[in-house]
């Protein structure tokens, strides 16, 4: 995990959900690009902070190469955040290239059910779980 000294510039807005909102950032030492999920400012009461924070914790639990790894975080004080690598896109962007290509979905839903079932393995149950919430 990244030092959470180091300095990410956020960049534009790549989408929202719930309670978090997500960035484009630049890692400021090496110019990498990640994504960066921000707890909005509508989720500042104490619950969406927990809520928030057990996320992250519960995603630095999890290895597999299927699901989202935590790079960085700042859980600490506000603004809270975690870093993950930065995606393409996710599988609601691309529902039209996958109709009609019946091995395409086979081969999706195959490593979704195995990230879903190496989660439930762990004692994560995603809670959420639908094609904008799965990266590509």
């Amino acid at each position: 995990m990244r030092n959470v000294k180091e300095k990410y510039v956020k960049g534009p807005k790549l989408g929202s959900g719930g309670f978090g909102e997500v960035y484009k950032a630049t890692l400021v030492s090496t110019g990498e690009v990640f994504a960066k999920k921000i707890l909005s400012a509508s989720g500042t009461d104490l619950e969406d902070v927990e809520r928030f924070k057990r996320e992250v914790r519960l995603l630095q639990t999890l290895n597999h190469p299927r699901i989202v790894r935590v790079l960085a975080t700042r859980l600490g004080t506000p603004p809270y955040w975690y870093v993950m690598p930065l995606y393409s896109g996710n599988l609601a962007s691309r529902l039209a290239e996958v109709r009609g290509e019946e091995r395409l979905r086979a081969k999706i839903i195959g490593q979704l059910l195995d990230a879903i079932g190496y989660a439930h393995s762990n004692g994560v149950i995603h809670r959420d779980l639908k094609p904008e919430n799965i990266l590509v």
